[in-house]
């Protein structure tokens, strides 16, 4: 350096000083374009992240939207079965419809548990849901054209009030009630046609889980009796997903609750002795009193009891020698005791004997 000239000395300093520019400015260049590259391969990846979660969204959004339309479809079949079974509510339910398209004269109802078929899944394995099924039974009467009716009678006569308690028919009442006694014609039976209405109104009310699976009719001696099989489908969802609707008539109690029932009986007794029912004093008719369709009772005794009836009449048998009060009298009923030797075929009415 020393035996460079003064000129040498200075281009020497001066390419110096122009070197490290050049370093000081092309190090950080580089190093921020490597740093650039490093980014863009970040950005890159961060977008394809992003799209890649755009697209699981979308694809989450077209999934639950497939599912809240398998959800609609199951809510629909869960509503084309009633929700539970209140066997109640179904009889209240169809009596009143019945009661409503004016069928007088309900001869019999029940009810009856169906049984429905397992349900096998796919795979093959059996379901835990179930269907239930609850068949209600009616039978019902119509008129015969002739008779007064036990029920809203045209002209409040019963057939009890036609006779003193001696059995002998009151004249005046008698005539009054032969007097109106013509026979109408067939078409005046009433009760087909409404018990017809009657089913329609109730396959109509809810098709998919009330259905009317028989409908049978007997001809009688003058009327006919009518026969029906309602069926009501319910089902038990482990995992139900809609909400079960107990609104209808038929799935919750709608009726009253505070009804007394304390005067009320099931068929009609031999003499009706409670004082609060609407029957009080009625005393059964012979022909009635005389029939033998007693399983519980011993042959003598129905023999007896027949003869009794023949002899007297129904009143005088069983002992009710003061009607006023409704009580029986002091032999409680019976006019012989079992003590007493009975010759059970002695002066019976021979049409009372089985010849069997």
């Amino acid at each position: 350096m020393n035996n460079l000239g003064s000129r040498e000395r200075n281009l020497f300093i001066i390419f110096g000083i122009f070197l490290l520019c050049v370093i000081l400015y092309v190090g950080p260049i580089r190093m921020l374009n490597n740093s650039t590259a490093e980014l863009k391969v970040e950005r890159e990846a961060l977008q394809a992240q992003k799209d890649y979660y755009d697209a699981l969204a979308e694809q989450n959004e077209a999934t639950r939207a497939e599912i809240e339309n398998i959800e609609a479809d199951i809510a629909v079949i869960e509503q084309t079965f009633l929700p539970n079974i209140n066997t109640e509510c179904l009889a209240q339910w169809v009596l009143n419809v019945f009661e409503e398209n004016d069928c007088k004269w309900l001869v019999k109802f029940e009810t009856e548990d169906s049984a429905a078929p397992d349900i096998v899944l796919p795979d093959g394995t059996m379901a835990d849901d179930n269907v239930i099924i609850k068949s209600v039974k009616v039978t019902y009467s119509t008129s015969d054209g002739w008779n007064v009716s036990s029920y809203g009678g045209d002209d409040g006569i019963r057939e009890n009030t036609l006779y003193d308690e001696n059995g002998i028919p009151q004249e005046e009442i008698y005539d009054a009630f032969m007097a109106d006694r013509t026979y109408t014609g067939m078409n005046s039976r009433e009760g087909y046609d409404e018990f017809l209405a009657a089913l329609h109104q109730i396959e109509q009310t809810n098709e998919d889980c009330i259905k009317v699976s028989r409908i049978a009719v007997e001809e009688k001696s003058g009327y006919i009796l009518m026969y029906a099989t309602i069926d009501f489908y319910s089902a038990t969802f482990i995992d139900r997903v809609s909400e079960p609707d107990t609104s209808a008539p038929y799935v919750s109690w709608h009726g009253a609750t505070d009804i007394a029932t304390d005067h009320g009986f099931i068929g009609m007794p031999f003499y009706v002795d409670d004082s609060g029912s609407e029957w009080y004093g009625c005393i059964m008719n012979r022909a009635d009193a005389t029939d033998r369709e007693r399983p519980f009772a011993a042959y003598y005794s129905v023999q007896t009891w027949a003869n009794l009836v023949n002899q007297s009449d129904v009143a005088t048998a069983l002992g009710l020698e003061n009607l006023d009060g409704g009580a029986l009298g002091p032999t409680g009923g019976s006019t012989t005791s079992p003590d007493d030797d009975v010759d059970p075929d002695a002066d019976v009415d021979p049409s009372l004997v089985d010849d069997n």
